[in-house]
C-alpha cells in the first residue's frame, strides 16, 4: 500500500504536465484553424504588390496558422516596449532574422510569453508538488521561468546570425557579379535584377533582399533611402 502511494506521488506532477500540455495543444489547434474562402479573397486583394511577389513562404500554410498568428499576437501585447527606441530596434532585429512583418514584434512577444508558461507553469506544478513552498523549490522555479523567457531572444540571436553569416560568405560573389554588369553598360537597377536572376538558386537570402530594394526603385523611393534601408535589413 505504500509503495502503490509512493508510486501515485511521483507520477502526479508528470500526469498534470501531460494534462496541461494536452490543454494547450488543444486550444492552439483550435486557434490554427483555416481561413474562410471570404476571409482568403479579402486578404488576397489587401495585399499590396511587392508583400505578393516576395512571399516565399507555402499560403496555405499561412492561411492554416493566420488565427494562431493572430492569438500569439494578441498575448504578446503586454509586453511590447512602449518607447518608440526599442520597438525600431527590436524591428531591425526581427528584420535582420528574415521577419519583415508589421506584425513580428508582436508575435515575437506572444512567443515569449507563451514560452515563459510552457516552462513555467510545468515547473510550479512538479516542484510544489515535490517539495512544497520551499527555497529549494523556488530557485527551480525560477530557473525554469527564466529558461522559458530568454529561450525565444537565444533562438531570435541564432537566426540572425545565421542568415547574416549567409548574406556575408555570399554577398562577394554578388558584389562582383554586380561590377561586372555595370562595367558591361547595364544601368545599376537593372544590374541588380540581373544578379536577382543568376544567383537566385544559391544566394536565395542576398537575392531576396535585392528584389525587394529593386520594388522599391520601381515604387520611386530615392537610391539613398533604398541603399540604405537594404544596409539596415541586412
Amino acid at each position: 500500500m505504500t509503495l502503490l502511494a509512493l508510486s501515485f506521488n511521483e507520477m502526479l506532477p508528470l500526469v498534470v504536465f501531460m494534462v496541461f500540455m494536452t490543454l494547450t495543444w488543444g486550444a492552439l489547434t483550435l486557434l490554427s484553424r483555416k481561413k474562410s474562402q471570404a476571409e482568403e479573397r479579402l486578404d488576397r486583394l489587401g495585399r499590396n504588390r511587392s508583400s505578393a511577389e516576395f512571399d516565399l513562404d507555402n499560403p496555405d500554410q499561412k492561411n492554416r496558422f493566420s488565427g494562431l498568428r493572430d492569438a500569439i499576437s494578441s498575448l504578446g501585447g503586454a509586453m511590447e516596449p512602449k518607447s518608440d527606441l526599442e520597438k525600431n530596434a527590436l524591428k531591425v532585429k526581427l528584420a535582420n532574422a528574415g521577419f519583415r512583418s508589421e506584425a513580428a514584434p508582436m508575435v515575437y512577444h506572444g512567443i515569449r510569453m507563451l514560452s515563459l508558461g510552457i516552462c513555467l507553469l510545468p515547473a510550479l506544478a512538479f516542484f510544489l508538488l515535490k517539495d512544497g513552498f520551499t527555497l529549494k523549490a523556488a530557485q527551480w522555479i525560477v530557473i525554469f521561468g527564466g529558461v522559458g523567457f530568454y529561450l525565444p531572444q537565444i533562438g531570435l540571436w541564432y537566426l540572425r546570425s545565421k542568415r547574416q553569416k549567409e548574406i556575408f560568405l555570399t554577398l562577394p560573389d554578388a558584389l562582383d557579379l554586380l561590377v561586372v554588369c555595370v562595367e558591361s553598360g547595364l544601368g545599376l537597377d537593372a544590374a541588380l535584377r540581373k544578379v536577382t536572376e543568376e544567383m537566385k538558386d544559391h544566394a536565395k537570402t542576398i537575392c531576396e533582399e535585392f528584389a525587394i530594394g529593386n520594388m522599391q526603385l520601381q515604387m520611386g523611393r530615392p537610391r539613398r533611402e533604398v541603399l540604405h534601408d537594404l544596409g539596415v535589413r541586412t
